[in-house]
C-alpha cells in the first residue's frame, strides 16, 4: 500500500457475501484508506469478534467503538448480532469502487437530513 503524508495507507478490499447489497455486490473491489477516521454512514472494513474481516456501514459511535450495520437486512451479521466493534478493529474506510463499476463510495445519509 502507498503511504500518504498523514501516515494513512491505501489498499484494496474485495467484497464477499451479500450483506451489503444493494450498495455493494460480491466480488466488487474497493479502494480503502487504512488509518482513516470513519464518519457515520461510511463503509468500513472491520474485524468481527470471530476475526472475520468484513465490510459494514459505520452506523454510529457507541461507547468505546462503532455500531456497524449491514445494508441487506436478510444476509450477514452486524452489531445487532455481535455488539459494538472496538475502534482498533475498524481497519479502514472505503473511498471508491475500482471494479467492476468504478466510482466513489458515498456515505449513506439519513433521509431526514437530506
Amino acid at each position: 500500500p502507498a503511504m500518504t503524508q498523514s501516515g494513512a495507507q491505501w489498499g484494496l478490499a474485495r467484497v464477499h457475501g451479500e450483506s451489503m447489497q444493494p450498495t455493494l455486490q460480491p466480488r466488487d473491489l474497493l479502494l480503502v484508506k487504512h488509518g482513516a477516521t470513519p464518519v457515520e454512514g461510511d463503509l468500513v472494513v472491520v474485524r468481527l469478534p470471530d476475526h472475520t474481516i468484513a465490510i459494514k456501514r459505520a452506523a454510529f459511535r457507541h461507547g468505546e467503538g462503532w455500531w456497524v450495520s449491514r445494508d441487506n437486512p436478510h444476509r450477514g451479521i452486524d452489531s445487532a448480532n455481535v455488539g459494538e466493534i472496538a475502534v482498533h478493529n475498524v481497519l479502514a474506510v472505503a473511498k471508491a469502487r475500482v471494479w467492476p463499476r468504478p466510482g466513489l463510495v458515498r456515505r449513506r445519509v439519513d433521509p431526514a437530513e437530506a
